[in-house]
């Protein structure tokens, strides 16, 4: 799997993989998988994270960032990933979709208004992951109790815990 090139501005991470000719999938995993493990980890230290996955041209070095893939990314992020959760273009999804098999993990989940994003718990195992959304939950449940005065937190905050409980519901029945 290639290794993400990763840059970091302000509040934003960037996680970048050149695209290959006829070798597209093992980046968009790649990039998906990276992102896997940096959001479980941002939870673990109490950050919760929104972004977005997107393609096409772009550049970076020590000064500068830019280019249509950043542009894509942001627009995700801003306008449409709204909860803690990084969305993935429909393009790439459908084709990270078609090349995973289910016994090897589920990278990517289909939320209730038809977008796919980044699902960390599809690469832990169940023991692991059973263990850590029990602590995502109490975390959250607490969140919850502190934001009811400000609807708009509140919203994303019980949106995470619909995706925790969903989650730990899944493990234990597999």
């Amino acid at each position: 799997m290639n290794e993400p090139k990763v840059d970091i501005f302000s509040d934003n991470i960037i996680l970048s993989n050149e695209i290959v000719e006829d070798k597209e999938e093992r980046a968009f995993v790649s990039i998906i998988f990276f992102s896997a493990l940096l959001q479980m980890n941002m939870w673990i230290n109490d950050l919760l994270v929104r972004g977005g996955i997107s393609y096409g041209d772009f550049f970076s070095d020590e000064k500068m960032i830019w280019g249509n893939a950043l542009i894509g990314a942001y627009k995700l992020e801003g306008q449409i990933a709204i909860y803690p959760r990084i969305i993935v273009e429909p393009e790439i999804a459908e084709i990270v979709k078609a090349i995973m098999k289910p016994e090897k993990g589920r990278l990517l989940c289909e939320d209730f208004d038809g977008i796919y994003f980044v699902d960390p718990f599809g690469i832990n195992r169940k023991e692991t992951g059973l263990y850590l959304i029990d602590q995502f939950i109490n975390d959250n449940t607490i969140r919850l109790r502190n934001s009811q005065g400000n609807l708009k937190i509140y919203q994303k905050i019980n949106w995470l815990q619909q995706y925790f409980c969903e989650k730990r519901r899944e493990m234990i029945d597999t």
